[in-house]
C-alpha cells in the first residue's frame, strides 16, 4: 500500500506538471479551447479512476490500524496545506496539485471504506436517491449554495486574500494555457463516485465500461459512475449551469445496473422503504436548514 499511496501522488503530480506545460497558440478560439478542456478533463479522470481502483483493491484488505494511519497522513498533510493558504504562502500550482492528490486519496479509502455495508445490489437505490436528493436540495437551497457564491466571489475577485474554506475541498487539475489550477467538482462527488464503485467490487459486479481492447490488461479503468461525473460537468460547462453532479451520477448508474444486473428484479420492500426515507429526511433537514440559516 505503501508504494500506490506515493504512485497516486506522483502521478497526479506528474499529469499535471505535463498539462500545465503544454503551450496553446494565441490565436486558438474559445471553441478549440472548450474541446481542449473537455479533452483534459477526460484524460485526468482516466488517470484517477484506475489510480483509485487499484486504492479501493488494497484498501479493503488493510486492517484497521493501518487505515487510521493513512487517513492520519492525509488529514495533517491537508491541515497543513490549509493552514499555508490561510496564512497566503502561496505554494503555486505545484503546491495545489500535491493537496488535491492528498484530497482525491483520502476521499478514495473513505468512500471504499463507507462501500462495507453494502450487501446487495438492491441497497444501492436508496443510497443513490438519498445522495441525488441531497445534492439538488443542497444546490438550490442548502450549504452548497452559499459555498457556490463564496467560490464564485473568491475566484471573480483575482483569488485575492484567505481562501474560502470550500476551496480545499475541490478537485482542481491543471489546463493548457492557465497559470492556475482550475476547479472542477467538490471531493464529495468523487466520494459518492468511489462509494459505488467499490461496493460493486465488493459484490463481484463489473462497472468497466471501457472495451476489453483498451483496458491494457487491467490498467485502465473507468467505472459507469466516473463516465456519469464526467458527462455531467460537460453538461454543466456548455450549458454555464452549476449542475448538481450526484443527480447525474445517480440517474446514469440506476439506468446501468437495470440494463446490466436487472436491478429492477433485485429490489426488495425495505429498498423501497428505504428509498423513501432517507431522501424525505435529508429533505426536511436541508429545508429546515435553509429556514433557519440561509
Amino acid at each position: 500500500m505503501k508504494l500506490i499511496f506515493l504512485a497516486f501522488y506522483f502521478c497526479w503530480f506528474l499529469l499535471t506538471i505535463f498539462i500545465i506545460s503544454i503551450p496553446v497558440p494565441s490565436d486558438f478560439s474559445p471553441f478549440l479551447y472548450s474541446i481542449l478542456s473537455i479533452i483534459v478533463l477526460g484524460v485526468y479522470l482516466l488517470l484517477l479512476s484506475s489510480l483509485a481502483r487499484v486504492v479501493i483493491k488494497s484498501s479493503i484488505a488493510l486492517e484497521r490500524k493501518e487505515l487510521v494511519i493513512y487517513f492520519a497522513v492525509v488529514v495533517i498533510l491537508l491541515a497543513i496545506f490549509v493552514l499555508g493558504r490561510q496564512m497566503q504562502l502561496s505554494a503555486g500550482a505545484f503546491g495545489g496539485t500535491l493537496a488535491t492528490a492528498n484530497l482525491l486519496f483520502g476521499a478514495t479509502m473513505l468512500g471504499s471504506l463507507l462501500a462495507t455495508p453494502i450487501q446487495r445490489v438492491g441497497e444501492l437505490v436508496p443510497v443513490c436517491i438519498t445522495a441525488a436528493v441531497a445534492d439538488a436540495i443542497s444546490v438550490s437551497k442548502g450549504p452548497t449554495k452559499a459555498m457556490i457564491a463564496d467560490i464564485n466571489e473568491y475566484y471573480t475577485s483575482g483569488g485575492e486574500g484567505a481562501a474560502p474554506l470550500v476551496d480545499f475541498i475541490l478537485v482542481k487539475i491543471g489546463i493548457p494555457g492557465i497559470e492556475n489550477l482550475v476547479p472542477v467538482f467538490g471531493i464529495t462527488d468523487w466520494i459518492f463516485v468511489v462509494l459505488l464503485s467499490a461496493s460493486l467490487y465488493r459484490l463481484n459486479l463489473k462497472d468497466n465500461i471501457l472495451p476489453a481492447r483498451f483496458r491494457m490488461g487491467e490498467l485502465l479503468f473507468v467505472p459507469v459512475a466516473v463516465l456519469a461525473l464526467y458527462l455531467t460537468i460537460i453538461l454543466a460547462q456548455l450549458t454555464g449551469l452549476f449542475i448538481p453532479a450526484m443527480v447525474g451520477i445517480a440517474l446514469l448508474f440506476l439506468v446501468f445496473l437495470v440494463i446490466k444486473y436487472s436491478l429492477h428484479k433485485q429490489i426488495k420492500k425495505i429498498d423501497l422503504y428505504y428509498s423513501v426515507l432517507f431522501p424525505s429526511a435529508v429533505a426536511v433537514s436541508l429545508f429546515l436548514y435553509a429556514r433557519n440559516f440561509a
